[in-house]
């Protein structure tokens, strides 16, 4: 992935003490890059499909928010 690649939005889901635990970034193009530690996944989430990297492993409710993040800032883009 591209450092170059245009940004829409970033969003941060919180642990109970306030630390980030997952970081979602809407990209231009409708896919949502999710950083979590040093790992980055690239999110599909009009299919709610991991891209990359190959058989990276996201949870249910974290996919939720990464679909949630597009659909509420990208409507043509909603599953």
């Amino acid at each position: 992935m591209s450092q170059h690649e245009s940004d829409l939005l970033s969003s941060a889901l919180l642990d109970c003490h306030g630390a980030i635990t997952h970081r979602f970034t809407l990209l231009a193009d409708g896919r949502v890059r999710l950083r979590s530690g040093t790992v980055e996944i690239l999110i599909d989430p009009t299919n709610r499909v991991v891209l990359a990297p190959r058989g990276a492993h996201v949870p249910d409710q974290v996919m939720t928010a990464a679909v949630t993040l597009a659909a509420e800032l990208r409507p043509d883009l909603r599953p």
